[in-house]
């Protein structure tokens, strides 16, 4: 399996948006898939706002069952 690259240019975690997650991780066909999410947006709105986007990048990608 190769792997996948997922530019999304925002609201990536905006309500309904759970189905693209789940379909992308799905897509790998791994059990455990691995992702990493670079929040690029959020560079010039400061630490707090990259931590905040991690966080909930973390908190949303383990409810699927990456490893992130």
């Amino acid at each position: 399996m190769h792997p996948r690259l997922a530019l999304i240019g925002g609201e990536e975690f905006a309500a309904g948006f759970e189905e693209v997650h789940a379909s992308l991780l799905q897509d790998t066909c791994r059990a455990q898939p691995r992702l990493v999410f670079l929040p690029t947006c959020a560079a010039d709105d400061g630490t707090e706002a990259i931590e905040f986007w991690c966080t909930t990048a973390h908190e949303q990608f383990t409810a699927l069952g990456a490893i992130v």
